[in-house]
């Protein structure tokens, strides 16, 4: 009677344990990691299904590929992200020379080893003054021909490390509605999280990469040098081009209004910047 009873009890119960077991998503696999920036691959699990299809990995480009692929992309954001209006800041590099520079062999690296449910995600985080950092986080996959960002934040001002350690175990998650567009280059769309129907980032942008197409376009010569002979010098990288000071000024307004730093801290970090200036 007790062999039946176990017999009838086991029949019930490794149904619910094998269903539990084959819905675990593996844990993160890190392949290159610091401090203030990662690279790893994280399975999306069933949640993260974009329907039956499984991604197309693993996808194998060189770090040269890679180079071009994270050259090309570029951003636009708002003048005054916590004001209503519609005027925007010039386009430019969403990645600077030394993050494409990090991001390109460790991509390179990922994409060969990501399964077809796993995404390759990343984040930056790099200190302005304290206790404010900007975080940029993201996660790449390939559908078909193409591939697929999604800029969960871009240059995000966080200044409670409960949040900063949210978003970098979460790198998907958006932690405020995007301030930024990107700006779509030649074999290139936007679209705004509808594949994955808010179950990540939802209104996060995305970017569509029809990437053999591109990467099969010669490459855009860099420009000329100036009339005396002398070439431009490059911005430092991670720095705005130009309007490093404007730019900086509206961070702080941004924290101002926003209730991050006090109006005494405001004046303080003001008056720095324009003496500095």
């Amino acid at each position: 009677m007790k062999k039946r009873r176990l017999s009838l009890l086991t029949g019930i119960l490794l149904p619910f344990l094998f269903s539990s077991c084959v819905s675990v998503t593996q844990a993160p696999v890190s392949i290159q990691e610091s401090p203030d920036r990662f690279i790893r691959l994280e399975g999306h699990g069933d949640r993260y299904r974009t329907g039956s299809n499984r991604f197309e990995h693993p996808l194998n480009l060189s770090v040269g590929e890679w180079e071009r692929i994270l050259s090309s992309i570029q951003v636009q954001g708002r003048k005054d992200t916590f004001l209503f209006t519609t005027a925007k800041n010039p386009p430019e590099p969403a990645f600077s020379p030394e993050q494409v520079a990090y991001l390109s062999p460790g991509l390179s690296k990922a994409f060969t080893r990501a399964h077809p449910d796993e995404f390759v995600v990343f984040g930056f985080s790099e200190t302005r003054f304290s206790p404010v950092i900007e975080i940029t986080t993201g996660g790449w996959f390939v559908e078909g021909q193409r591939l697929r960002l999604i800029l969960a934040n871009y240059r995000s001002s966080v200044s409670m490390k409960h949040i900063r350690d949210q978003l970098w175990q979460d790198p998907m998650h958006s932690h405020t509605s995007p301030s930024y567009d990107i700006v779509a280059a030649p074999n290139q769309s936007v679209g705004r999280q509808k594949s994955l129907a808010g179950l990540l980032s939802a209104g996060a942008p995305e970017l569509l990469i029809d990437y053999t197409t591109l990467l099969e376009t010669t490459p855009i010569a860099p420009p000329s040098p100036s009339p005396t002979g002398s070439p431009k010098v490059a911005s430092p990288p991670g720095m705005p081009p130009e309007s490093s000071l404007e730019e900086r000024l509206r961070v702080l307004k941004k924290l101002r209004a926003e209730g991050l730093i006090t109006e005494e801290e405001y004046r303080d970090k003001k008056k720095q910047l324009l003496d500095r200036f």
